[in-house]
């Protein structure tokens, strides 16, 4: 299911400026950028209302990482909200395909996060949930409270209207909203949890490889934020009728990192090794280059998901030679094709932004289906986001200075000192 647009709301470097409008998500979605620069902060939100909504305890508002075992720790309200200000909201919505969209609001009471207000959008109907000195209150168009004298335009304030797990309405509220209105509601929160679910996280530290593995013989659904999971589903699918080993050792060989990658059970124990092979010879992966094991998880993630999943990915070039970070591209382009992914990368990596320009010139992808941002520092304490437009052709519009680094300056510099070194010599 795939989001169009993501809203931020005083999160870390984040201030109002994507609230309103928030920013267009495509099926391909670079965030490029110096460090600390806040392109983390755009892809934490949205692993933050996951969390929430995993949680075990159905009356939280807000799961900011002390019971996540797997998920993004943000330590406490002041850590994730601007500048430390505790008396700001703190602020998260998406968008998804069919015009239903959800917006929520967070405020310290009584020193603990809770929902200041719930927004449900509905193409033209918009459904809010919002916390009165004690209670909640809801507000629509088209939702009113009968009065004593017959009018519809009273506002109760119930406990039971209390929403939870960041965007859940209550029972209580979906009741009162009405025998149309409250089944719609009910469709769209169902349609963004349905959403989230989707989401697939890959961090940028990945586990160094084992020699040997102990298969869990588990029916894994995840691969885990580091990609742990990753040689697990290798051996499950050696071990059952998958075509993940196959396509896993397609990647490799197009990547020019291997020729395939084999599973080996070592005699009748629950111990296997994973063999890269090239050409005759064949390797334990503890063996070869750390850039196989690292970029293993990506392309194991990337085939291992159900089709139409959301990846969120960090710096999935790390420890890549530049010929491979350029084929990255190509494997992001597949995968949004041929099993409908939206993914969402942090990255580096010039080569592979550069190959994504290629292949929007090549016609392999539509430079509509791509969104290209560079996150830049407006000040000590905020974010400035600029979108990279591409035409049909993949040439950028308008590049801020410097995304790259100064490469024809240095290359300029480097002739200069040339020639003033040959200079001096002769003299």
């Amino acid at each position: 299911m795939t989001l169009s647009r993501v809203r931020l709301l005083n999160f870390r470097q984040w201030t109002t400026e994507h609230w309103a409008e928030g920013i267009a998500l495509r099926p391909i979605t670079l965030f490029l950028g110096r460090n600390s620069a806040g392109k983390t902060s755009i892809l934490q939100p949205l692993r933050m209302v996951k969390q929430t909504l995993e949680a075990t305890d159905d009356g939280i508002h807000l799961e900011l990482g002390a019971g996540a075992s797997d998920g993004v720790q943000l330590g406490g309200y002041s850590d994730v909200v601007h500048d430390h200000d505790e008396s700001l909201r703190l602020g998260v919505g998406i968008d998804i395909e069919g015009g239903v969209g959800v917006d929520v609001e967070f405020a310290m009471v009584n020193k603990r996060p809770v929902i200041a207000t719930l927004t449900y959008r509905l193409g033209e109907e918009r459904v809010t949930a919002e916390r009165t000195e004690r209670a909640y209150q809801l507000a629509s168009p088209r939702f009113r409270l009968p009065n004593w004298d017959g009018s519809r335009d009273v506002h109760i304030a119930k406990q039971s209207y209390e929403p939870g797990r960041a965007i859940e309405f209550s029972e209580q509220s979906l009741s009162d909203l009405g025998p149309t209105l409250g089944p719609m509601v009910r469709a769209a929160m169902n349609q963004v949890k349905d959403a989230f679910k989707t989401f697939h996280y890959l961090g940028p530290l990945r586990p160094p490889p084992s020699r040997e593995v102990v298969w869990s013989q588990q029916d894994l659904k995840r691969l885990g934020s580091t990609g742990a999971g990753a040689v697990q589903a290798l051996i499950g699918a050696a071990s059952g009728r998958s075509k993940l080993l196959a396509e896993v050792s397609t990647w490799l060989k197009r990547l020019d990192l291997a020729d395939a990658i084999e599973v080996t059970r070592l005699g009748s124990s629950m111990l296997y090794q994973l063999e890269i092979v090239r050409g005759e010879h064949r390797a334990n992966l503890v063996d070869v280059g750390y850039g196989v094991s690292q970029v293993l998880p990506l392309i194991v993630l990337l085939h291992f998901v159900p089709e139409g999943s959301v990846i969120l990915c960090e710096d999935p070039e790390a420890h890549l030679h530049l010929m491979a970070q350029a084929v990255l591209a190509d494997l992001l382009v597949e995968v949004a094709h041929s099993r409908r992914l939206q993914v969402l990368v942090e990255t580096h990596s010039e080569h592979l932004f550069r190959r994504l320009q290629y292949l929007m010139a090549a016609g392999t992808v539509r430079s509509d289906a791509c969104g290209l941002y560079y996150v830049e520092r407006a000040e000590a304490a905020s974010s400035r986001l600029v979108e990279l437009r591409a035409d049909e052709f993949g040439r950028i519009r308008e590049w801020p200075e410097n995304v790259f680094g100064d490469a024809i300056g240095l290359v300029e510099e480097q002739t200069l000192k040339m020639f003033e070194r040959m200079k001096a010599a002769k003299k």
